[in-house]
């Protein structure tokens, strides 16, 4: 064993162990050291410090210690004169950031090459990386740094590799920060507040394969700089406030230009010029016009992103020609495959970025797929003027994860071939005016998690005994000739026997409801005459003095006749009841009467 010079021992829990220290101190040839994952904290590295000076340490080259529970740089680490990697990435490392890095101001500031703090809780400002004249690859990406960027980084002569994204440093960067820097390969300040001012005519001192400056304020033109990097590979200036052109640049295979203000149509040269190019991501610009037919030369593209544009006409035919996205993939491969990553290869993560954000586009919400991000095959065209029919040849992509065409002007009926598409998650054709019955090969699509087809004129019955009865009836709303479950609208001829009956005496029911409905409207209007009759009359009467003077005196007219009736009648009855016969004289003494009155 004292012949080791690589340790492994990530993933294996230590907290309890107590001879580990004794063994790793066994081994006088140890190189590099890997505790990544080992649930160790600053305590159990306290005694780590009394072998560190031993012979067993000279030779330490690389320690790795991801993944852990360490809220502190050990001091005895700026002792180690030999070590030239040290990644505490994924930690607990909280607070000014120029605090911890004190802890390193040993003889290893002289010897460290590659700094990993990614993933941790630092703050402040970038420190003074100039006394560490070794360094070549700076990894600070995903902590709470606000402060701003030192000038002074421009002084690394040997930096490869720079990587301070997703914090919230706040600065404008020119010139005098990358003064020296003839060895700088890829650059990433994504995710912060920066501005990059630069002489229109600036040629850096370096060539980059990789560059990301994801919302960094570079527009309104095109940073002329970047067309000098005839090396790039991976160029992310999205959202990046560009209303410019689209500039040619030969070797690119990750392009991100989205949510900028990029018009007119698509250069035609991007598949002439950009034959490697794996993800095309254009999203949420300006762009007009057809999508050229050239784009179907891009064989290696996996992601292919134009949505939230102005496109219009059809969508190619020759899609199919997309090779990438019609062969299986093995999760070996390397979506940059020839481009240069740096030893920590932290590509990956931007990948991931990009499917959370276009899926926010595609569902409204996250999304997690169930794959190897690396392994995912991408067409959104949504939110566009597209026209014409959705292509059959696209349904030989054999390997599409996701597939959004919505918010268009599509028409035609869904490709019967669309149960080709064994690897599908979603699919999303809402708000077009598709037509037809859905076809019922996309039962097969087993991988389906996201359906929408919504708002079309699909008809016809649901392919029942499928998946698709597993989906929300809102996938389906807006198709009024579409029937079937998850819709609660029944197929003709399955109504229920209650349904049945109720259809029988569906005269009888509305005749009911119709004299309810009549007897409800004549009370009403019953009452409404009532109060108009009786105000109108009483208020004539209140404002006109002559009729009211003449209404009363008719009533006492009435009364005084009412009276007199009575007493006359009751005379006349008794008169001419006298007797076992009736009186003649009586009764005419009382038609006498009545005459008069």
């Amino acid at each position: 064993m004292s012949s080791i010079e690589d340790l492994d021992l990530s993933f294996t829990n230590l907290n309890g162990a107590n001879d580990w220290l004794e063994v790793v101190s066994s081994l006088p040839n140890l190189k590099t050291l890997d505790m990544s994952a080992c649930n160790l904290s600053l305590m159990s590295l306290s005694s780590f410090s009394q072998f560190s000076h031993s012979k067993s340490f000279t030779p330490l080259e690389s320690l790795q210690l991801r993944n852990n529970e360490i809220n502190d740089i050990p001091k005895f680490f700026g002792d180690i004169c030999t070590l030239r990697e040290l990644d505490l990435s994924g930690n607990n490392l909280n607070g000014q950031l120029i605090e911890h890095i004190n802890d390193l101001f040993g003889c290893a500031k002289d010897s460290l090459e590659v700094f990993v703090l990614a993933s941790n809780q630092l703050w402040g400002s970038l420190p003074d990386f100039a006394l560490f004249p070794s360094l070549k690859e700076i990894y600070l990406l995903s902590n709470k740094l606000n402060g701003t960027m030192p000038k002074t980084i421009g002084n690394l002569h040997n930096l490869e590799h720079l990587n301070v994204s997703l914090n919230y440093l706040q600065d404008v960067i020119s010139e005098a920060h990358f003064s020296n820097l003839s060895k700088l390969l890829s650059l990433d300040l994504s995710g912060n507040s920066l501005t990059l001012e630069f002489d229109f005519n600036w040629v850096p001192p370096f060539q980059l394969e990789e560059l990301r400056l994801r919302s960094c304020k570079l527009g309104p033109r095109f940073p002329n700089w970047i067309r000098t990097q005839w090396n790039v590979t991976t160029l992310d200036i999205s959202n990046a406030e560009i209303s410019d052109t689209v500039p040619a640049e030969c070797y690119l295979r990750f392009m991100d230009l989205g949510n900028n203000r990029f018009s007119e149509k698509i250069p035609p040269w991007i598949a002439e010029d950009l034959p490697q190019l794996i993800v095309l991501i254009l999203r949420s610009n300006k762009f007009s016009g057809s999508i050229p037919w050239e784009t179907c030369k891009l064989k290696y593209l996996r992601i292919l992103d134009l949505s939230l544009n102005d496109f219009s006409g059809i969508i190619p035919q020759c899609l199919n020609n997309l090779t990438a996205m019609a062969y299986k993939a093995y999760s070996s491969t390397n979506l940059f495959e020839g481009g240069c990553m740096g030893s920590h290869g932290l590509n990956y993560m931007y990948i991931g970025d990009y499917v959370d954000s276009a899926m926010v586009a595609l569902k409204g919400r996250e999304y997690k797929f169930g794959k190897n991000l690396g392994l995912l095959k991408i067409i959104n065209l949504s939110s566009n003027k597209l026209t014409g029919k959705l292509p059959t040849e696209i349904t030989s992509l054999l390997e599409l994860v996701v597939l959004n065409v919505s918010k268009n002007n599509l028409i035609g009926k869904i490709p019967q071939t669309i149960g080709q598409l064994k690897q599908l998650e979603s699919f999303d054709m809402s708000r077009n005016r598709f037509l037809g019955e859905i076809p019922s090969s996309m039962s097969e699509l087993q991988f389906l998690s996201r359906l929408d087809l919504s708002f079309n004129n699909l008809s016809g019955k649901i392919p029942s005994g499928t998946q698709l009865q597993g989906f929300d009836a809102t996938c389906f709303t807006g198709n009024r000739a579409l029937y079937g479950p998850p819709l609660t609208q029944k197929c003709p001829g399955e109504e229920t026997p209650n349904q049945s009956l109720s259809t029988d005496n569906g005269s009888t029911e509305d005749d009911e409801d119709n004299r309810d409905e009549f007897k409800k409207w004549f009370y009403v209007g019953a009452g409404i005459g009532f109060a108009v009759g009786f105000w109108g009359i009483c208020s004539s009467l209140i404002l006109k003095r002559s009729w009211r003077h003449a209404y009363f005196l008719l009533l006492d007219n009435m009364k005084d006749w009412l009276y007199v009736a009575m007493a006359v009648n009751k005379e006349v009855a008794e008169i001419a009841t006298e007797g076992d016969t009736f009186n003649l004289d009586a009764a005419h003494v009382y038609m006498s009467v009545r005459t008069r009155l």
